[in-house]
């Protein structure tokens, strides 16, 4: 337990260092933050840390679709499982059911058995 919870502040502390360090380049540019970075362009259609209009409005698009795809596909899997479910429930309750007369006809049998057995008995004495 201890283990996976380093494991999950390292984590967190690489994605919080990552999430930074864009934004930093975002705001400030790349001169003199770290080596080999350059900055090719300050068109936001070019650039990947901004966004013209008509690609924020596609993105936004793309995300809804992406979603709502999700959420239906998730939703139609929920239905069938629960589906399924239920006629497992079901069948588990039947065969309960016939285990519970099988049972029981076993023991009417043998009560029948043991009546014969007594009034055998009874009938010799």
């Amino acid at each position: 337990m201890d283990r996976r919870f380093g494991i999950l502040i390292v984590i967190v502390a690489v994605l919080i260092v990552g999430g930074g360090l864009t934004s930093f380049i975002a705001a400030e540019g790349t001169t003199g933050l770290l080596p080999g970075l350059i900055t090719v362009t300050r068109i936001p259609e070019a650039s990947v840390n901004q966004f013209g209009a008509n690609q924020g409005l596609w993105f936004a698009l793309m995300v809804g679709f992406i979603l709502f795809n999700l959420v239906g596909a998730s939703l139609t899997f929920a239905v069938l499982i629960w589906f399924l479910d239920k006629n497992v429930q079901k069948a588990r309750v039947e065969k309960n059911a016939n285990h519970a007369t099988i049972q029981e006809a076993f023991r009417l049998n043998r009560d029948k058995e043991s009546a014969k057995l007594s009034a055998q008995t009874q009938n010799k004495s």
